[in-house]
């Protein structure tokens, strides 16, 4: 009788794992986590269950009682309904065979040993990825793994496998080589009497010393997939691969086989001898199982002396090693290529003559055995010679440094080479005959622009758009089209890291010009696209270029105020001539001090124009436009009144080449005023920005925070975890996110045509936007909240839009106002009975706020950088610290870079009683450590704390704070605990008593400076101490607060200064980088600004007055407060452009100004200091020209004509 195993079961599994199987390591990787260290991180401390899983390796386990098919069904076309393919069986295991084994090179180690995984989900310590965690090998031999995982009921379910993840391409031989079991309940055993499994009732018993055994009755290939999902059975174990239904002090015993249910393990006679032959045999055998008082931790297994040994023999001159059952010894000789008698085509790199020689003669391996042979050459192939001359190509494996291949016959071996270099063909090669493929030692990933046929946009690590590997160094992958299609632009990844181009590095660019397929073609140097539909793209027709950078909507006029888009027409550039485009820009008090930007053609980001990598731009000098440059052009430190002339003459650009384009950029700034600082502005960053072309790590998750989660096509999500979708708590126990656009989700079908299944049988999954809310753990996610009415455990929406979504992980919610129970596990029926849900569990509710965008067709984005818009390099905001008295964190010379793991982080902070030392960035007693790609700290402290404030220290010198770059600071409510934690990029504290600090609460603010002892009146003497009484400023309104000096004879004609709250520097404004203070203008006041201020050349009788305006000030953002410096002698104030000094700012002004300027009487009521519009020191034309203007409404009055200047 044949026996059919249910499809239906193992494809439910197969997909609804490869939803987790967002593969970060194979169990066999160095890297991958330990269960140990997971439930250490989770201070778990209840009971531990030490399980057992004998994983198949094709001699162990029980028989099949039948032969074992599986059903694949017939395939349907999916657009006619027509069958394309019968329905079949197949015969997956013979009669008295046994399961497939799970060994295979995916899961084997560099110790030799194959090893097991297994995974849990939604509990502690749950993994951060599949296949999960590495199990321990208990018997090698017998192919027994265990792992202690938690106890007492803590889990309800687990899977093991073979620790391959297999990923989403059956292309790929590492796809049909994942094997997994199905999911196995954890949360009790079958109890009876206690001393067998078998029985009716359910007890608290934790699996403790079982053993899970893969049934092969219960094998079954995937038809689909291909994949192995196996069911078994839980049994006692008793050591040396030996198992049983009943405790080994059971009474019940009556026979060997009642000990041991692996029959393999008994010999004729009825004796268990097991796997070891490498035991020594006993006098006398046993004829029954021993019956001792507790179960031995190793079953005795004597082995017959005659069998040999598994084992490994390596040749110390050539490093040439042979692995199998070998009882002979190993003579290699290496030989001189040039003696060779045969013609190889390629380079001969080496030549062995490998035997096994036993007692003086040569002898043959006893069946196959492994051979490892030592080569420099990944790209060479070893070939057997045979004795009629002709040579057979072993398909050796590449891996770390050796070739690997099986034989079960020795002769001589040579290692052959390419026939020529490497350099990459400028088409794609035709092989004589069909290449058998080896595994590639690397993965090749297409990416491109076009979602329509790559499914995703500059997706680097996409396995839908892997490439096969060809042999000979060559990856490929075909793609079918329904139609033209203009500007496709694509390039090759290479291990998820390294973009490859065309000839020039550049995007592989070109047009389809009908529906039909073409290929990608990659050889690991260039990549190229051949087929008939395929027409290379020629030399770009310009109709328009636009200048694309950090416009910003509250700017003054840079970039017309708009962000990154390259199709904005208020920025197209003028077509001065043929081929050469300009533009200009003056700078307003609003715009940005730090400017970036590139050239996009025709409205899109296809064809643009930047700076090579480190490249910089410098003032007046023309510079390569670098066609699809990896880094925008940038400009720091300017000030409002810079006028910055922009052109790109594209007259010899060669589109072959992507060479000959040509910019020139000009910027002049007014004319330094003579408070300005002595310092000099940065023009162009000191050091390489970092490249866009390969995506960079994103910016880290934080532990135990809410995340948006699933196939989101507007953020380019696909069930991976994103910073940028995090959920932010509006007040106790209830998060939101705004604006994120979906997309209604419609049904879909898989490459062959069947409706896509998941876990509940009666629905299909959802293709386009699915989600859910998960926690982040420092691994990965570890607690998930379903949906109980969404298709696979997910929540879609009834039709497109912007949507704003609520969460709550407890309490009720109104349903009258959309508010949606969930519950902790699957259930599709919504009842929380089924599963012990109580009352009051996860709620969701859903705003529509507005229409879906029109989403762009190419990304917003140059070449290869990541979807969203270039961010700005900001001005890094440190401590206030004065250089005279440092009393912060002081400033940070260079911008974070990537965590590395030899790198050393320390703790610094401003609470000596936590610290032990202020503001030490060298202190070694606040080291922190490094575990699953972060850095952290614990600290303990006895009682409450405000405005607590720290940064971590990289290597003594780059200060990393919150992120926004200024000091973490919090309060702690308690006595207890908390951790500093750090990932490089940006700092930040968690536990129980710790209480983020959500708004400023000022009960005053100082002027703090330079004041001196030996002085008059210049902050009342006192230097730079922020608890100065005496230099409180006054509250003039609620949020705005004042204060005034006049210098006298013996203060500082060059002061300096900062605004501190609360009497400390825990809270303080100043500039940030390069910023300078105007008289008598509104300045953004910069929370922990990394400057003070700063007025040099004054003279006594000056009188200085000061505001700081915190009405608009936000916490959060560390944003909005405005400051106002006015000084001058105690005469009168004037009016910025009232030159005639009538109080208004007319016609006539503009005219005496003239006159001034060619040197015409203007009689003695002309006021220069009124003159000097634009505050350069001199009263020119050029202010004449700014008052007209004025008086036509012409500009933004950006030197604030008409308003009044100076101390009033």
């Amino acid at each position: 009788m044949r026996k059919f195993i249910s499809v239906i079961l193992a494809l439910m599994l197969v997909l609804s794992t490869t939803v987790v199987a967002f593969n970060a390591y194979n169990v066999v990787d160095a890297d991958a986590p330990t269960i140990e260290a997971a439930l250490a991180e989770a201070e778990y401390e209840d009971a531990l269950a030490k399980v057992y899983f004998l994983m198949p390796n094709g001699k162990n386990g029980p028989v099949a009682d039948d032969d074992v098919y599986v059903h694949h069904p017939e395939v349907l076309d999916p657009d006619t309904g027509d069958v394309v393919e019968e329905a079949y069986d197949e015969l997956v295991i013979e009669k008295g065979g046994k399961a497939p084994t799970w060994y295979n090179d995916f899961n084997k180690a560099e110790d030799g040993n194959h090893y097991a995984g297994i995974y849990w989900w939604d509990a502690v310590a749950s993994p951060a990825a599949w296949p999960g965690y590495k199990m321990e090998i208990d018997d090698v031999n017998n192919g027994v793994y265990y792992a202690e995982i938690p106890g007492d009921g803590n889990l309800t379910s687990a899977v093991f496998n073979n620790g391959v993840d297999g990923g989403m391409d059956p292309t790929l031989d590492i796809y049909y080589k994942a094997a997994q079991t199905i999911d196995n309940n954890m949360e009790g055993a079958y109890e009876g009497d206690y001393e067998t499994l078998w029985g009716d009732t359910y007890n608290e018993f934790d699996f403790d010393g079982c053993i899970y055994v893969i049934d092969p009755n219960q094998v079954d290939i995937n038809p689909l997939s291909g994949k192995q999902t196996c069911g078994g059975n839980w049994y006692f174990y008793y050591g040396n691969g030996c198992y049983g239904s009943y405790r080994v002090d059971a009474e019940e015993f009556t026979s060997a086989e009642d000990c041991c249910l692996n029959p393999d393990h008994f010999n004729e006679e009825g004796e268990h001898v097991g796997y070891h032959e490498d035991e020594p045999t006993p006098t006398e055998a046993p004829t029954e199982a021993p019956e001792p008082t507790e179960a031995p931790t190793e079953a005795p297994a004597p082995t017959p002396t005659d069998v040999p040994l598994p084992s490994v023999i390596v040749d110390k001159d050539t490093d040439i090693s042979v692995e199998g059952m070998i009882d002979a010894d190993l003579v290699v000789e290496a030989l001189d290529p040039t003696s060779a008698t045969f013609v190889v085509s390629g380079q001969l790199l080496a030549l062995y003559d490998i035997t096994l020689q036993k007692d003086g003669q040569e002898v043959q391996p006893d069946g196959n055995v492994t051979v490892k042979i030592p080569s420099d050459d990944p790209n060479a192939k070893i070939y057997r010679a045979e004795t009629d001359g002709t040579l057979t190509d072993m398909n050796a494996v590449y891996e770390n440094g050796y070739y690997v291949f099986t034989t079960n016959h020795f002769s001589v071996y040579a290692v052959v080479g390419a026939a020529e270099p490497t350099e990459a063909p400028t088409e794609a090669p035709e092989p004589t005959e069909t290449p058998v493929p080896t595994e590639p030692a690397d993965s090749y990933i297409v990416a491109g622009n076009a979602t329509d046929i790559f499914g995703t946009s500059w997706n680097g690590n996409d396995n839908m758009n892997s490439m096969d590997h060809q042999g000979n160094n060559l990856w490929a992958k075909e793609y079918t089209v329904s139609g033209a299609m203009k500007d496709v632009q694509l390039k090759a990844v290479k291990n998820g890291t390294t973009w490859i181009g065309d000839e020039t590095g550049n995007n592989v660019t070109f047009n389809l010009t009908d529906a039909g397929t073409f290929t990608v073609y990659c050889d690991g140097e260039k990549t190229w696209v051949e087929g008939d539909i395929v027409s290379i793209s020629g030399p770009v027709e310009i109709e328009s270029v636009t200048l694309v950078g950090n416009g910003i909507a509250d700017g003054s006029g840079w970039l017309n105020n708009i962000n990154w888009d390259p199709a904005a027409e208020a920025n197209h550039m003028t077509r001065v001539w043929d081929s050469r485009f300009e533009a200009e820009y003056t700078l307003g008090e609003y715009d940005p001090t730090d400017l970036e930007f590139k050239f996009a053609i025709n409205d899109a980001w296809t064809h643009n124009f930047g700076l090579a990598d480190g490249g910089v731009i410098e003032n007046d000098v023309v510079t390569e436009a670098v066609y699809n440059g990896s880094t925008n052009l940038k400009i720091n430190g300017l000030t409002p009144g810079t006028t910055i002339k922009i052109s790109i003459d594209l007259s010899n650009f060669d589109f072959a080449t992507k060479t000959g384009a040509d910019m020139y950029v000009t910027w002049t700034a007014p004319a330094d005023p003579t408070e300005a600082p002595t310092e000099p502005v940065t023009e162009a960053p000191t050091e390489a920005p970092v490249p866009t072309e390969a995506p960079t790590e994103a910016p880290a998750l934080k532990p135990k925070t809410y995340y948006l989660y699933g196939t989101i096509e507007s953020m380019n999500q696909n069930w991976s975890l994103d910073p940028a979708l995090e959920m932010t708590e509006v007040e106790d126990g209830l998060y939101k996110i705004e604006g994120i656009a979906l997309k209604k989700a419609e049904l879909g079908v898989d490459q062959f045509g069947n409706p896509i299944k998941n876990s509940d049988p009666a629905g299909p999954e959802i293709i386009g936007d699915s989600f859910k809310v998960v926690q982040s753990s420092k691994r990965g996610t570890s607690v998930s909240y379903y949906f109980p009415d969404g298709v696979d455990n997910n929540r879609t929406v009834s039709e497109d839009g912007v949507y704003t979504i609520y969460f709550r992980p407890a309490g009720d919610g109104n349903p009258e106002e959309g508010w949606i129970k969930v519950y902790t596990m699957s259930d599709p029926e919504g009842d929380p009975a089924a599963h012990g849900a109580t009352v009051g569990g996860y709620m969701y509710k859903f705003e529509k706020t507005g229409e879906y965008p029109v989403q762009p067709t190419e990304a917003p984005v140059p070449t290869e950088a990541p979807t969203e818009a270039p961010v700005p390099t900001e001005a890094p905001t440190e401590a206030p610290i004065p250089t005279e008295a440092p009393t912060e964190a002081p400033v940070p010379t260079e911008a974070p870079t990537e965590p590395v793991v030899g790198d050393t982080y320390i703790v610094a902070g401003n609470a000596t009683e936590i610290f032990g030392t202020s503001w030490n960035g060298n202190d070694a007693n606040n080291s922190m450590e490094f575990a699953n790609d972060v850095w952290y700290k614990e600290y303990t402290v006895s009682g409450a704390m405000t405005d607590v404030q720290l940064k971590a220290v990289k290597n003594g010198e780059t200060w990393i704070g919150d992120e926004t770059g200024n000091n973490v600071t919090f309060n702690l409510t308690d006595a207890g605990t908390f951790t500093v934690y750090c990932d490089g990029e940006k700092t930040w504290v968690d536990g129980d008593i710790v209480e983020p600090i959500s708004r400023l609460d000022v009960q005053s603010v100082t002027a703090v400076g330079n004041g001196s002892s030996d002085g008059d009146n210049w902050l009342n003497k006192i230097f730079w101490d922020p608890a100065a009484a005496a230099n409180h400023m006054t509250e003039v309104s609620d949020g705005v607060y004042e204060i005034e000096f006049t210098l006298g004879e013996f203060d500082p004609s060059d002061v300096e200064f900062k605004f501190a709250v609360n009497d400390a520097w825990t809270h303080n404004f100043g500039l940030g980088d390069n910023g300078i203070i105007a008289n008598g203008v509104e300045t953004d006041a910069i929370y922990n600004g990394s400057q003070n201020l700063k007025i040099t050349g004054l003279t006594a009788g000056t009188v200085i007055k000061m505001q700081l305006d915190l009405t608009g000030f936000d916490f959060e953002s560390k944003t909005g407060a405005k400051m106002t410096v006015a000084w001058g002698s105690d005469t009168p104030s004037y009016v910025i452009g009232d030159a005639d000094g009538d109080g208004t700012v007319t016609a006539k002004d503009a005219t005496l100004i003239q006159r001034y300027d060619v040197q015409m009487s203007v009689g003695d009521s002309f006021d220069t200091a009124a003159a000097d519009v634009d505050g350069d020191g001199k009263v020119t034309i050029l202010d004449a020209t700014l008052i007209q203007r004025y008086l036509a409404g012409i500009g933004t009055n950006k030197y604030h004509i008409g308003e009044t200047a100076g101390v009033a």
